[in-house]
């Protein structure tokens, strides 16, 4: 179920984007411990696929598609922000390859994961500022990266600071052109930002937040006109938010798709059970079901940079 829309000599199932959609929402309704291949399968494979060499795709899709190689994002960086244009890592061509010094931050699971494809800064900074970056494979467990976990207020080292002090990297590690990492990186982002995982890994929060709130039959003042009015315009909010993300799954947007996850929101707020008596993402049937086995969202580990 790994690199499920990818061709098959590359080890994919050559199945539809909607297919994807699919299993997705049903791994993260039933919890699965999805955050190993997570990055790979959404944005890194898909960007080797588009650009890479044909024996970057060779090497790295199959292992990808097995579930035996992870990958990490390298864009992140201390004191950049939101501003990926700033970023100062740098990789300098040297005989040999190419070597690279600067550090990334907030790199999911970086401390377990194989690869990460790291955007990097091959030319002096010049008047225009996407100009002049790259994107290159690092191995992360053979190159001579620092890797330093990031413990989290709950104790859990998801997140990571990776340091590049003289890294040398093959030249065949290049993705794609060098100097085109900004188109490349923008074209990435894409199949980050806008994948189902992004909001479908958030959708059971959104669903407790709406069940909690005053107004909802379990939240308190369940009974009181003002608290239903309120837990009415959440809901409302909660909905044009799956509206906008669901849309953007399919050309022209909506579609059956956009209702069922709308539908699933309001059955779960409203405490009514599914038509059909059948478990649906979001569902009372899942909720319990998480509940029972102490269910913690590891999969919604695969947001950071």
């Amino acid at each position: 179920w790994i690199g499920m829309t990818w061709p098959k000599q590359y080890g994919g199932g050559e199945r539809s984007f909607f297919d994807r959609y699919v299993v997705t929402e049903e791994l993260l309704a039933a919890g699965a411990p999805v955050s190993a291949h997570w990055i790979a399968d959404r944005q890194s494979g898909n960007l080797i696929l588009a650009v890479g060499t044909e024996a970057q795709k060779e090497r790295y899709l199959p292992p990808i598609a097995r579930g035996e190689s992870y990958f990490s994002i390298g864009m992140s960086e201390p004191n950049s922000g939101s501003d990926l244009a700033s970023v100062r890592t740098r990789a300098e061509r040297v005989e040999g390859g190419w070597l690279i010094n600067g550090t990334k931050l907030w790199s999911t699971d970086a401390h377990r994961n194989h690869f990460m494809i790291a955007l990097v800064r091959t030319e002096p900074p010049s008047d225009n500022r996407h100009a002049g970056f790259s994107q290159i494979i690092v191995d992360l467990r053979q190159d001579g990266a620092g890797i330093r976990p990031i413990r989290n207020m709950s104790g859990g080292e998801d997140f990571n600071e990776v340091v590049f002090e003289d890294v040398l990297v093959p030249e065949d590690r290049v993705v794609g052109e060098p100097g085109n990492g900004w188109k490349q990186v923008t074209s990435e982002l894409a199949y980050e930002r806008s994948g189902p995982e992004r909001f479908l890994s958030a959708f059971r929060v959104f669903v407790e937040l709406v069940r909690a709130a005053p107004g909802s039959r379990a939240g308190p003042g369940g009974g009181d006109r003002p608290h239903r009015r309120a837990h009415r315009d959440l809901a409302a909010h909660v909905d044009f938010g799956c509206r906008h993300a669901r849309g953007r799954q399919e050309p022209g947007g909506g579609g059956r798709a956009g209702q069922g996850a709308r539908q699933r929101l309001r059955e779960a707020a409203a405490g009514d059970r599914p038509a059909g008596g059948r478990r649906l993402t979001g569902g009372r049937g899942a909720l319990r079901a998480a509940r029972a086995r102490r269910w913690r969202p590891r999969w919604s580990r695969g947001s950071a940079t």
